[in-house]
């Protein structure tokens, strides 16, 4: 979570945590101050889906490869690595 303060950044994470990630549009709405990155388990065995809120593609990194499901990154199959 980033939040304005540390104490709204602790108490949004334990309420996105109890809402899942379909709270995600409720605890860091868009254009919002509060912004997100959440990794969960993918539908791949072993591998990673990451989403995001309020947090520009530019500040967030991730290398393409197998397991890592991203919109933002794209796979070595879609010619991204």
């Amino acid at each position: 979570m980033i939040a304005p303060t540390a104490a709204e950044a602790d108490a949004l994470s334990t309420a996105l945590y109890v809402l899942g990630p379909e709270g995600l549009p409720t605890v860091a709405a868009a254009g919002g101050p509060v912004g997100a990155i959440v990794v969960l388990p993918a539908a791949t065995s072993g591998g990673v889906r990451l989403l995001t809120a309020n947090v520009p593609e530019a500040a967030v990194t991730v290398e393409p490869c197998p397991g890592v499901e991203w919109p933002a990154a794209p796979s070595p199959a879609d010619g991204g690595g």
